[in-house]
């Protein structure tokens, strides 16, 4: 996790206190149900970071101090297997939490690491806030569960969808997963993921997931356009999310 005197370096900038009144996204957020004027001299603590892509965010044992909310980009939440290799076990969109289960573990250590795998804007709460709001505030502690719930269901899907099916199938779901937080985020392209973080959402070998993705390049499903991002054809990949054949 990076200390405030790393995040002022030229890879993670510090961009000050966090504004939360003014916040656009504040209503998906663990405050959307708070009255953040009357709470402001609480959350004064809050900062604000933006984090490039591939920059730890905190490592998994690491003994915990904050959440995260993230405003802008996405995390990936890596857990270390018994061989080394590292697997992603959740994506961490904007509105949405990582580090909360420290929150609710006596032991307070960070279940994974957590990475920026596009560039992110995240916000940091201590977590003694989170428990004087848990404290006063009843609601507040049901929208802690009701986000814990939601990082519960997210892990499900990334074994439901990102780890099941064939090759192919596995690839096109990750790929319309990108396409969905683009256009939520009103983008006509992705960025795709490199090979090895989308081997290690899907759970298969770097060669074959190159494989699929030049197909993927050679039939049009995905068209590069420039620096600035992908094209794609959302219908084909539809398809080929959900097929039985195996490659």
């Amino acid at each position: 996790m990076q200390n405030h005197s790393e995040s002022k370096c030229l890879n993670v900038r510090w961009e000050g206190r966090a504004n939360c009144l003014q916040c656009a996204i504040r209503k998906q957020t663990l405050f959307a149900d708070l009255n953040v004027q009357a709470m402001e001299p609480l959350l004064r603590p809050i900062q604000q970071y933006r984090y490039p892509a591939g920059k730890l965010v905190y490592a998994e044992g690491v003994v915990a101090q904050h959440v995260f909310v993230v405003r802008k980009g996405l995390l990936k939440l890596e857990e270390t297997l018994h061989d080394g290799n590292l697997r992603i076990v959740r994506l961490v969109e904007p509105g949405q939490v990582a580090g909360i289960e420290a929150l609710l573990d006596h032991s307070h250590r960070y279940d994974h690491n957590a990475t920026a795998l596009q560039a992110a804007e995240v916000c940091e709460i201590p977590y003694v806030i989170l428990h004087r709001l848990a404290e006063q505030h009843p609601v507040f502690f049901e929208t802690l569960m009701e986000h814990w719930h939601h990082q519960l269901h997210a892990a499900e899907q990334v074994i439901v969808e990102f780890s099941t099916g064939t090759v192919r199938e596995r690839v096109a779901r990750a790929l319309l997963k990108l396409i969905a937080l683009a256009e939520a985020a009103g983008e006509q392209q992705i960025h795709l993921l490199g090979v090895r973080d989308m081997s290690a959402l899907t759970g298969v070998t770097r060669e074959s997931i190159s494989r699929v993705m030049a197909e993927f390049k050679r039939t049009n499903m995905l068209v590069k356009q420039d620096d600035t991002g992908i094209s794609y054809n959302r219908a084909g990949l539809q398809r080929f999310a959900w097929q039985e054949d195996i490659i």
